[in-house]
């Protein structure tokens, strides 16, 4: 079926089932008394607290370590610290990058630098804002590796060499989109070749299925590079050696409609190989998307009820309802939302109110139902 894509959006799963977890917790724990209840939180807060203090110690320490490392390799400690800030993936293409440097006589840490957004003003300097970013010249790192090899021993070697510099870019800056769509008509030109070949066989060079087009890696890597792509538009990114997502700050529907536009977009590009393995790890993602973003929207409407029977209660301010209310659903729904939108409407038969979200991909996928009624 292919290899394991919770783990691409785990997180967001995790947020969305939390209260169903906590449902059943609380059941089994009517069971046993107030008295050894509390002596069971006790002694598991303490466990859990020396737990996290431990893990808390021991990332500090090996982030350090990998700090130590790129400042070691002539990285400035500040431009360091920013990389370190976006995961373990971020910090293993840095080194990488000084490491080939300092083999190749050329000084890459001048291609990491902090810089300021701007003029800093006196109230941000009262209010400690760090105006001060992290800088990559995408461009000039792109140039020092120089033009991918064609050298490659099969079709996804090459595919997946493509792939590891796409997962460097950052889209949301014009120097890393540009390098990044001059790579991707290198991999669609690959993608055509594969189509082209009569009978094609499997090219990772193996035996067996003469069906296979794609190896495992390149699938995962194809996926992986998407998926960071979707995710920077949304503001977030992809850590591929965690294997999990950065940047998400409670944001799973955004997470997971990301993971949605990745299937739609490796479909197209990628429909006419006809390639089994791709076929079933994209329905495995799209079926993993669509359940988060329904959990996600479901505890997102959970959430607002809570916090508004809270606000009655108190007297004071209620919030903003984040259901949008329509007379009737049809083509021309969409204007006016936008991405991540829940909308509400009866049902012209029945008259049972629907719930949506709107994920934007423009596809079946373009509204995801999630609950009737309410």
């Amino acid at each position: 079926m292919g290899f394991n894509l919770i783990s691409f959006l785990g997180g967001a799963a995790e947020g969305g089932n939390k209260r169903f977890k906590q449902i059943q917790a609380n059941k089994q724990a009517a069971n046993v008394t107030a008295e050894e209840r509390q002596w069971q939180l006790a002694t598991e807060d303490r466990a859990d607290a020396r737990s996290r203090k431990a893990r808390r110690a021991a990332k500090k320490e090996e982030a350090e370590g990998l700090i130590g490392t790129m400042v070691a390799l002539g990285m400035d400690v500040d431009a360091a610290r920013s990389v370190a800030k976006n995961g373990k993936g971020a910090i293993a293409v840095a080194i990488k990058d000084l490491q080939y440097g300092r083999e190749n006589g050329k000084d890459i840490s001048s291609l990491y630098t902090m810089q300021n957004n701007g003029t800093i003003t006196g109230d941000q300097l009262a209010e400690g804002a760090k105006v001060a970013t992290l800088s990559v010249d995408s461009k000039a790192i792109m140039d020092m590796y120089g033009p991918v090899p064609t050298e490659y021993d099969n079709h996804n070697d090459q595919i997946q060499a493509i792939s590891n510099k796409q997962l460097a870019l950052d889209v949301n800056t014009p120097e890393g989109k540009t390098a990044y769509d001059s790579l991707e008509v290198q991999r669609n030109k690959l993608y055509k070749d594969l189509t082209d070949i009569a009978g094609a066989k499997d090219t990772s060079g193996g035996t067996g299925d003469d069906s296979r087009k794609f190896s495992e890696g390149t699938v995962k890597s194809a996926i992986q590079v998407e998926l960071n792509k979707q995710l920077q538009f949304a503001g977030m990114s992809y850590d591929m050696e965690k294997q999990i997502i950065v940047g998400i700050q409670g944001d799973q529907i955004g997470a997971n409609i990301a993971g949605l536009n990745t299937v739609k977009n490796l479909r197209a590009g990628t429909a006419s190989i006809k390639d089994p393995y791709m076929t079933d790890t994209l329905n495995a993602l799209e079926s993993d998307s669509l359940k988060n973003v329904q959990l996600a929207a479901s505890n997102k409407i959970f959430e607002y009820k809570k916090q508004l029977a809270a606000a009655i209660k108190a007297n004071i301010q209620q919030p903003e309802n984040i259901i949008k209310d329509i007379p009737a659903f049809g083509k021309n729904t969409r204007n006016g939302l936008r991405i991540g939108d829940i909308i509400r409407y009866p049902d012209p038969n029945t008259g049972v109110l629907i719930l949506k979200v709107f994920t934007g991909t423009s596809d079946n996928n373009n509204f995801v139902n999630f609950v009737a009624g309410n």
